[in-house]
């Protein structure tokens, strides 16, 4: 999602089995198209069943209940002024995805937010991996440059991973190969 791709990591010299700093660079653009499959209406994840609301759907809960309590007709004793305030809003397209950014994390930037949000929903999809806390959304390129880095230092884990299993295997044949030319000489 975040444009990491294996030539973009990081290998140590052969021998060595330290991994090595990681690039925190990402490709914004890549991220932004991976996430509208996400975040468009019946979206590409929602039309497949992967979740069971869209992130329009959340958003616009959120807004209508926001916009339901700080809207003029709040006090309103006509409960049809404030219906009709909620319908115009949304006519206008005053309730989106880009307004539910701006009126919740003013001063960011909406796109940047939008991926980081997809990006740091794959990394963290359960209660349980986010039971540690996850970088605030307010930090949009921080959760980016750190996701990337972290997906380059999987990548290079699973490098070593390959190089010490080869190097092992080898070893073990080896192994096996003196033992029966210890058992020949015998």
């Amino acid at each position: 999602a975040l444009g990491v791709l294996d030539n973009s990591v990081v290998l140590p010299p052969s021998g060595c089995t330290q991994r090595p700093q990681q690039s925190e660079e990402f490709d914004l653009q890549r991220a932004l198209r991976r996430s509208a499959l996400f975040f468009a209406p019946g979206g590409k994840y929602f039309e497949m069943g992967l979740t069971n609301c869209t992130p329009q759907g959340v958003v616009g809960a959120l807004l209508f209940r926001l916009h339901s309590r700080t809207c003029e007709y709040a006090s309103s004793q006509d409960p049809s002024a404030q219906a009709v305030s909620v319908v115009q809003k949304l006519c206008r397209r005053e309730i989106s995805m880009k307004a539910f950014i701006e009126a919740v994390l003013p001063g960011t930037n909406p796109s940047m937010v939008q991926a980081a949000l997809y990006a740091q929903g794959l990394r963290f999809h359960s209660a349980n991996m986010r039971r540690a806390g996850v970088t605030p959304l307010s930090e949009p390129e921080r959760i980016l440059r750190e996701l990337a880095a972290e997906q380059r230092d999987i990548l290079c884990a699973r490098v070593l991973r390959a190089r010490v299993k080869e190097e092992s295997s080898g070893r073990r044949k080896e192994l096996r190969k003196m033992e029966r030319l210890q058992i020949i000489e015998e």
